[in-house]
């Protein structure tokens, strides 16, 4: 993530919005952080990695859903990119008309797109079928896009089943500058959290004091770097526990721990219970 990417999205061919399919999800450069002016409504398929959403970082396995608001920025680490597929739908306020949003039926998608500011994620077999309309949404006219996206929108906005992935009082910055400062310490963390991450070097990555480092962080992300990087080593713990046969101190170790006392204690913190009992519970 050694940059900050500002993308630009225009209208698909005949509709007001754009839908966009990806039959691969290899990129041609470094993953970076993206933002941009859109909504963005994202399904992936035969998929799994790391989602970076605002201040937040979470495995995803299979299929995912989620929408996103405007200016939030977000990555993927995909594991498999060649076989990932993924639809992406990006849509404005404006999509349908001034002010069609805030009209009296359409309050319920109103509530759903203050929830996207800090990114929505969806989940449970009740979503199933909202993810068949999204990868068959290419497939009509472009009045029917628009009908069916509107339906789409309306049976998410009906989903209990939700997850807030930033957290509150997390604000997307509008400087890109900042942006680009903690996508640089993100992709740092992200490839060097399986050994010990000093403040002293994260400061140097960005070229400022250690103080001016943890007082950027904590704006730009709601939380200090040390919080940060044991989610993203718990993290990786829970996929290693889920994918593996690997012993809790072999985790404990692949995970940036070198003490299993420590790590169980992080473990536990972070997830509500013992490595051991994650791993059955998935048995």
């Amino acid at each position: 993530m050694g940059s900050i990417q500002v993308e630009q999205f225009n209208p698909s061919r005949g509709i007001s919005f754009d839908i966009t399919v990806y039959n691969s999800l290899v990129s041609a450069g470094p993953a970076v952080l993206k933002v941009h002016e859109d909504y963005e409504l994202t399904v992936l398929y035969n998929c799994s990695g790391k989602r970076i959403v605002g201040n937040s970082i979470h495995n995803f396995y299979e299929e995912d859903m989620f929408l996103l608001g405007p200016d939030l920025p977000h990555s993927l680490i995909v594991d498999n990119p060649e076989r990932s597929r993924a639809v992406c739908i990006h849509f404005r306020e404006n999509s349908f008309g001034q002010d069609f949003f805030n009209t009296p039926q359409n309050a319920s998608i109103r509530k759903l797109l203050s929830r996207a500011s800090l990114g929505c994620h969806f989940d449970g077999p009740h979503v199933n079928e909202i993810k068949k309309k999204i990868k068959q949404i290419r497939m009509l006219d472009p009045f029917h896009q628009m009908m069916c996206f509107l339906d789409i929108l309306h049976a998410l906005s009906n989903v209990k089943d939700y997850t807030i992935l930033s957290s509150p009082g997390y604000q997307p910055t509008s400087k890109r500058k900042e942006v680009k400062r903690i996508s640089l310490v993100n992709d740092y963390i992200l490839e060097n959290f399986n050994k010990k991450i000093t403040l002293e070097e994260l400061s140097e990555l960005i070229n400022v004091s250690p103080a001016t480092f943890c007082r950027l962080f904590k704006k730009s992300m709601n939380k200090n770097f040390s919080e940060f990087i044991t989610e993203v080593r718990i993290g990786h713990a829970c996929k290693l526990l889920m994918d593996s046969d690997m012993s809790i101190s072999e985790v404990c170790y692949l995970s940036g721990y070198n003490h299993l006392t420590h790590f169980n204690q992080k473990f536990r913190q972070l997830v509500g219970m013992t490595p051991k009992a994650y791993r059955h519970s998935f048995l």
